[in-house]
């Protein structure tokens, strides 16, 4: 007499099938871990690239506002220019990865602050956090110094960040691409002062007031991951190269028909509007 087998399933099948569910198991789990890494950096590609545009946004802006002056208080008892008693310097100091300057491009977003549209800038490579980063500092007022003022984050994972200066000064043919750029208001105004026996002539003067460069090349790579980053390029002119000097507005006046100096020239160095 045959017995009857009891339904169920052999240990031999259960095995199989625990095998089976355990493979479908991790393949589903290494699905997910490749949906959130690529998610992970299409979020970091996404942040880097919002950074890069605002900062490119601010130097851009910026730079393009940059200013010198030669204008120096007036002795209430002399009437004339107190030289010793500067209370706002300006200048411009650039290097091949970072840019201190005066510029009218301040924004006041604080009611009622003693502030204007005049700044002391800064662009500069540091690390927060062991990670480089981009940073800008900001001063208003202007002051006697040129201490920066307090510094912000502007984009992280700086690879590289260089900048480079135009100077077209002998002419735009033979202008070339400078690592450094240094022009002091205390420098600008010893030159201006009249020499015994020598007489500076208009043109001579007008060069020595034109002192900031041309136009500035900047270049900006910030990290995505190990293997990839992203890469920003502009070029911003400056359109006061020619520092401040009201005497000389007012001397040369509209009867010649050119640009008086300070002036936005109409057709920028390189082609550019």
């Amino acid at each position: 007499m045959r017995s009857n087998r009891q339904a169920g399933f052999s240990v031999l099948e259960m095995a199989v099938a625990m095998a089976i569910f355990s493979m479908v198991g991790l393949a589903m789990a290494s699905a997910f871990q490749m949906v959130d890494s690529g998610g992970g950096t299409l979020r970091i590609m996404q942040d880097r690239m919002a950074e890069g545009r605002v900062a490119m946004h601010h130097l851009t802006r910026d730079l393009s506002m940059a200013y010198l002056s030669t204008h120096v208080p007036i002795d209430p008892v002399s009437k004339q220019p107190d030289k010793m008693g500067i209370r706002q310097i300006t200048f411009f100091n650039g290097t091949s990865d970072s840019v201190d300057f005066t510029t009218l491009a301040h924004r006041r977003l604080v009611r009622g602050a003693r502030e204007s549209d005049q700044a002391q800038i800064g662009y500069y490579l540091d690390r927060v956090d062991g990670e480089p980063v981009l940073m800008r500092s900001v001063k208003s007022p202007l002051d006697d110094s040129d201490n920066r003022g307090e510094g912000f984050v502007v984009c992280r994972g700086v690879e590289e960040f260089k900048l480079e200066y135009w100077d077209a000064r002998g002419g735009e043919k033979e202008g070339r691409w400078e690592d450094d750029w240094s022009a002091e208001q205390s420098e600008l105004l010893e030159s201006l002062e009249p020499q015994e026996g020598y007489l500076v002539d208009e043109e001579e003067a007008e060069q020595k007031l034109d002192l900031l460069p041309y136009r500035v090349r900047i270049s900006l790579v910030l990290s995505i991951d190990d293997d990839s980053n992203v890469r920003f390029q502009a070029q911003t002119p400056i359109y006061l190269r020619r520092a401040f000097k009201f005497d000389a507005l007012s001397k040369s006046g509209s009867s010649k028909g050119g640009s008086m100096p300070g002036s936005t020239p109409r057709t920028m160095p390189g082609g550019m509007r």
